[in-house]
């Protein structure tokens, strides 16, 4: 099967309101990503859910807008409805796409990483480039977390460098649960995840028993979590859940508590937050974002 691809560059604003009109006309599907994207005009957009969601950035502020319609599709009429719609005129330049085998170039996008000279992460269709390391097969899924952002890459890189001190461990909003499998490869005893998404539960559940390790994992509406402690604690999420759940996590921490999924003008409202329970420092640093080790004074 072939696609008819029509691309249109605009304002956020106008790029929003003709992505949701073309869907409505039928597309297969609508695709909007920074125009700027891989230059020095790239504009990094961080969001997180806020109570004033108004303040957020959505989109970005010059975006580009791709849109996939079938071969067959009569394009032009869906164009003019789309310009009577809209109430204005836009540019936009069409483009066949040849049918491909869409699986192995999605597969050719990914590729193993190297975490540390111990640890890789390898995609199931590749073979270990080390096979003496401990390889974490895992593929992209529903739930976040293949070692490729900066925040999941530096969990994995402390975990690989300082496992060996700790029996037990959690990983709160485990998402892929790459971190708590990561953690029982390298070694951990007792390992746990926890999360509020039910995908992701089921998404750690295949990854865990793909690569023949036993970890608990758990909803965190289970009450059963409550008597968990452990003397590691991971949480690699965002730093307005991690402000809410800094007790919480504290309760759950034994010596170690590692935060991540904050960004480096967030550190000091953190740790400010933290030091309540710990002792804070800011262990590593990568494209913007920190990873904050925190440790319970009696643990020294």
């Amino acid at each position: 099967m072939s696609f008819q691809q029509i691309t249109i560059f605009g304002t956020s604003a106008d790029i929003s309101l003709l992505s949701d009109i073309f869907f409505e006309l039928g597309a297969l599907s609508t695709t909007i990503e920074d125009e700027f994207a891989n230059t020095n005009k790239e504009q990094p957009i961080f969001n997180e859910p806020t109570l004033n969601s108004s303040s957020n950035i959505t989109l970005w502020e010059h975006s580009k807008l791709t849109i996939l319609f079938d071969d067959i599709v009569d394009i032009l009429p869906i164009i003019k409805q789309a310009n009577a719609v809209f109430e204005s005129t836009f540019e936009y330049t069409i483009t066949k796409i040849n049918d491909q085998n869409w699986v192995a170039l999605t597969q050719s996008q990914f590729h193993p990483i190297k975490i540390s000279e111990k640890l890789y992460i390898v995609p199931s269709w590749h073979k270990p480039p080390n096979p003496k390391a401990i390889n974490i097969i895992l593929d992209p899924g529903l739930a976040f977390g293949t070692g490729t952002h900066p925040t999941t890459f530096m969990c994995l890189k402390w975990i690989s460098q300082h496992a060996n001190k700790y029996t037990s461990m959690l990983d709160y909003g485990c998402g892929s649960g790459i971190l708590a499998v990561s953690g029982k490869k390298m070694g951990i005893s007792d390992v746990y995840g926890i999360d509020i998404d039910p995908q992701a539960i089921e998404s750690s559940t295949y990854n865990a028993k793909n690569n023949q390790v036993s970890v608990s994992w758990y909803l965190a509406q289970n009450n059963e979590i409550n008597t968990i402690k452990c003397d590691l604690v991971v949480a690699n999420i965002l730093s307005i859940p991690l402000k809410t759940l800094a007790p919480l996590l504290a309760n759950h921490t034994h010596h170690t508590l590692i935060l991540s999924g904050i960004l480096d003008e967030q550190y000091e409202e953190l740790k400010t937050i933290y030091s309540a329970w710990f002792d804070v420092v800011k262990r590593d640093t990568l494209d913007g974002w920190v990873l904050i080790e925190c440790n319970k004074p009696h643990a020294k």
